[in-house]
Parts: structure tokens; C-alpha cells; sequence
């Protein structure tokens, strides 16, 4: 477990899921609130053609505003591995 502080755990999230050394191939982030989760997407987006030496990472959010089939969809290509965060 590693203790920070909120402002750098976007940071230290990019730094684990573009880092060879780590090898994490998918993951489930969870957030405090859509409007985190939505600039967590940006970030990341904004970020991957900088990080970018082999695969892109594709993240989608998940939340209770989505409809059922909407939320059961992306599970579904998450389990797939259409989805990495």
C-alpha cells in the first residue's frame, strides 16, 4: 500500500499502468464521484501519446447514470479485455 496525497494519485496511476515493470494488463479504478471520474479519463487520454511505446490504454467510465444495458455492456468488454481501466 502506498500513502499519498490525493493531488498525486492520478499521477502515480499513470505512472503504474505505463511502466513495464509493473506489467498490469487491466484494472478497476474506482473514484469518488463521476465528475473525478471523468477528469481521471481526460488525464488519461491527455497523457497516452506520451507514454504511448506499445499498447494505448482504453479506459471507459462506469457509474449509476448509466442505463443497465449500458453498465452490463461494459462489463462485458471489460471481461473480454476490450477495456483496460
Amino acid at each position: 500500500m502506498v500513502v499519498m496525497p490525493p493531488d498525486l494519485k492520478p499521477l502515480n496511476l499513470l505512472h503504474l499502468l505505463h511502466d513495464s515493470q509493473f506489467e498490469i494488463k487491466s484494472a478497476l479504478c474506482f473514484t469518488k464521484s463521476v465528475d473525478s471520474t471523468e477528469r481521471l479519463l481526460r488525464l488519461i487520454a491527455f497523457f497516452g501519446d506520451a507514454f504511448t511505446a506499445g499498447k494505448r490504454i482504453i479506459a471507459k467510465a462506469y457509474s449509476g447514470e448509466l442505463d443497465t444495458g449500458a453498465r452490463r455492456k461494459l462489463l462485458a468488454e471489460f471481461a473480454k479485455g476490450e477495456i483496460d481501466l
